[in-house]
């Protein structure tokens, strides 16, 4: 069975081959900017502090019974503000100045709103869990 990962990133190839008509060198592409050190570690940061503000959240969902959508405001737009300050480090750097902080506030604003229904599922399955244990 496949898992979560290799799911995804095969169908994100598809989708890469089925919009690009099918070109090899645009797999090639593809895996040059996946495995791009800047995007694996911007994705080590996204994960990494999903899995920490994940078990805050469910400390605060579970244990203390606050509600769900008010942790889902509290932790999503600090996940999307520390990605969105490490892309603009990197934009800095490239760059020498700040010309792109309106293309780095809409980056902040998508990934929030993204990280919020990624949070309002997640906070649903917690639900769901902790009425089927009672």
């Amino acid at each position: 069975m496949l898992n979560a990962t290799t799911t995804l990133l095969l169908i994100l190839i598809i989708l890469f081959v089925i919009k690009s008509g099918g070109d090899a060198n645009n797999i090639l592409f593809l895996f040059a900017g996946i495995f791009n050190p800047i995007t694996l570690l911007l994705i080590a940061i996204i994960f990494g502090l999903t899995y920490l503000f994940g078990g805050y959240a469910g400390k605060e969902i579970i244990i203390q019974n606050k509600r769900g959508i008010a942790v889902a405001f509290k932790y999503a737009p600090l996940i999307a503000l520390s990605t969105s300050i490490y892309t603009m480090s990197f934009d800095f750097i490239k760059d020498k100045n700040f010309s792109q902080f309106i293309h780095v506030l809409y980056q902040f604003i998508i990934a929030t709103i993204l990280l919020l229904l990624a949070w309002a599922w997640a906070i649903n399955k917690i639900k769901t869990q902790k009425t089927e244990q009672v």
